[in-house]
């Protein structure tokens, strides 16, 4: 009992599970969150979104790990606990729509029910998982004794417990990859607790939301880890309406989602392009295309020229005279534009010319028989 069983992937363990109780292994290792990390998220291996059990320098476990349904408890013939209680984005009851809990309420110890097990008499090993360890208060008594939840944030925590059996679920229209919605969330609420993002969830949420601690969303008590999955809920409830105009009040770029990496794809094209405000860096292979381009017509692709074929930044321009910022710009496709149009102009009368008279000598032709004509025609342009 001292390791975590939930998160455990032994095989040899679950060899022994499943000839004891008579189950595949198949079922054993389905019924921890081992075989799980997979589907929880896309971008990072390991245990992301499943409560931590941190540890104490005596080696004992510590933190509020463990978070609990009293109402679900009041309800069982023999209390247990969910699996999915131990997701970090788990904050309420999608049953009763509850709030959970991670400590008693009498004694406001932790609810790590395995402590059972641990010093007292074997009689006292019978007692249900409802049971406090510390206190030995019955947990079912408290069932009754609840707050009501947020519904956009039942709503999301739905959505997703049926995501983790589908690998789907629904987001904006369309059907999204779980993973992928889970690393977004991992990022809104990771920016949620920086200064410049605690003003926006705080913008979104209508009231004030504190960031008391600077750890992972995994390693947080549940009264942290609520208001910060209530903003989540309401920012993914209309994405990305709210977020996006609580951002651009409070001046929030894109640099902030991208600390690792590109956002996944629902958050780039949401977001992306109204508050990306870094520069545009040429990549090395249209700097190597522009250098083959200018040597082919005889111009010495130095640093920078090169610079200033890119779009960048150089002291004095050397291909083009530089203009004001302010003048707007028009491209041209010769180099003295005025020759050109005096000379398309020309080319145009000429034609003009020839199609008039050719008409009015085939209609002087038939009224005068065959008799031949002559008629001067005199233009005058403006």
């Amino acid at each position: 009992m001292n390791g975590d069983l939930d998160v455990l992937v032994n095989r040899r363990l679950s060899t022994g599970l499943a000839r004891i109780s008579g189950l595949s292994i198949e079922e054993i290792e389905l019924a921890g969150l081992g075989s799980w990390d997979w589907l929880l998220s896309a971008e990072a291996s390991g245990r992301r979104w499943i409560l931590s059990p941190r540890k104490a320098p005596d080696g004992s476990r510590s933190g509020r790990w463990v978070q609990a349904c009293f109402s679900c408890f009041a309800e069982d013939d023999k209390p247990f606990f969910r699996q999915h209680w131990r997701y970090a984005f788990i904050t309420d009851c999608v049953v009763h729509q509850t709030p959970l809990h991670d400590a008693c309420p009498r004694c406001t110890e932790t609810l790590d029910y395995r402590r059972i097990d641990r010093g007292p008499s074997r009689a006292m090993r019978l007692l249900p998982l409802s049971v406090c360890p510390h206190c030995f208060v019955d947990w079912r008594i408290y069932g009754q004794r609840t707050q009501r939840s947020v519904s956009t944030t039942v709503a999301l925590q739905r959505k997703i417990l049926k995501g983790i059996t589908s690998r789907w679920v629904p987001h904006c229209g369309r059907m999204l990859l779980l993973p992928l919605l889970l690393d977004g969330m991992h990022r809104l609420i990771r920016c949620f607790r920086t200064e410049t993002g605690r003003r926006v969830a705080s913008r979104v949420l209508g009231e004030h939301l504190s960031t008391r601690s600077k750890e992972q969303i995994e390693r947080l008590c549940i009264h942290d880890r609520r208001p910060l999955m209530h903003a989540l809920g309401l920012s993914l409830s209309d994405w990305p309406s709210s977020f996006l105009d609580s951002a651009a009040r409070e001046g929030l770029t894109m640099s902030q989602l991208r600390e690792r990496g590109p956002a996944p794809w629902w958050i780039e094209k949401g977001i992306g392009e109204k508050l990306d405000k870094s520069w545009y860096a040429p990549s090395p292979e249209e700097a190597a295309s522009a250098r083959v381009t200018l040597n082919k017509y005889g111009i010495n692709a130095t640093p920078w020229v090169l610079r200033e074929w890119l779009g960048c930044h150089v002291p004095v321009r050397r291909l083009i005279q530089a203009r004001p910022v302010y003048e707007p710009r028009q491209l041209s496709l010769w180099r003295h534009p005025e020759e050109v149009s005096h000379t398309i102009r020309a080319m145009l009368l000429r034609r003009i010319s020839r199609i008039l008279i050719r008409y009015c000598t085939r209609g002087l032709g038939r009224m005068a028989g065959e008799k031949q004509m002559q008629l001067t025609l005199e233009f005058t342009f403006r």
